[in-house]
């Protein structure tokens, strides 16, 4: 599954379970997959987002750019 966040104020991403932070600039978009299964999550509050892997699975994020953000060391091995 894949999807993209785009905000119109500052939001702070969480991805989970590695507890890695992002900052999501307003209007700037970012492309978020899971890997690995299909019941990832994601909560919306108040200036932030929690993004939750799959069960057995995993997250990657890439920034506007292109650019792959670091979301630690579960956020996998494979390239597209």
């Amino acid at each position: 599954m894949q999807f993209s966040l785009q905000t119109d104020t500052p939001v702070l991403a969480f991805f989970e379970p590695t507890g890695q932070q992002y900052e999501l600039d307003p209007g700037d978009p970012v492309l978020v997959k899971f890997f690995g299964g299909e019941d990832g999550e994601i909560r919306w509050f108040k200036g932030a987002i929690i993004i939750i892997a799959p069960t057995y699975g995993y997250t990657r994020a890439w920034d506007s750019d292109g650019d792959e953000i670091d979301i630690g060391p579960e956020s996998g091995g494979e390239t597209d």
